[in-house]
């Protein structure tokens, strides 16, 4: 709402240092493989990450935080990142699993979150109810590319996700 100012709470801020930990990881895996395809694989995490950054940010600015629901989610979707932002490290390697399913969880909580906003703010529900399938698709595929062996298979999942993603 334009004019409605709404002070960040402490929890949004930790919230986002989770984050900013979780980008910081993608260095890590660019630096392990200085290459072309390690930039590519690079900016595909970031630009997940920076997604779901930015969907937490919407909620951010529609709910209070620190309101009972909202906070469990928050939290909830915290240590969700967290685990996500250690396995970015080795997301195309032995941790694919994990990044793929933690980030699942970081998007699923996202989703339910915004299904309990919109129960009070229809134009919120209608807007949550056009982009989940594409949030969970793409972490969904994800996921599934955790699980494949390196090869053009997990590329071309990794490829779909994030443009399904965004």
């Amino acid at each position: 709402v334009v004019g409605v100012s709404h002070a960040v709470t402490p929890l949004e801020l930790f919230f986002d240092l989770v984050f900013v930990f979780a980008l910081t990881q993608v260095t890590t895996l660019m630096a392990a493989e200085p290459t072309w395809l390690g930039l590519l694989r690079g900016m595909a995490v970031l630009t997940v990450l920076w997604w779901a950054w930015v969907a937490y940010v919407w909620i951010g600015t529609t709910t209070d935080a620190e309101d009972g629901l909202a906070r469990f989610v928050l939290l909830a979707a915290m240590g969700a990142m967290f685990l996500t932002a250690l396995a970015a490290p080795a997301a195309f390697g032995e941790y694919g699993v994990l990044f793929g399913v933690t980030y699942f969880v970081v998007r699923l909580l996202h989703v339910l979150m915004f299904r309990v906003v919109g129960r009070s703010k229809p134009e919120v529900g209608r807007a949550v109810a056009k982009l989940a399938p594409g949030l969970l698709l793409g972490s969904s595929l994800g996921l599934v590319a955790g699980v494949l062996e390196a090869g053009w298979p997990r590329a071309l999942l990794w490829t779909v996700a994030v443009v399904v993603d965004v």
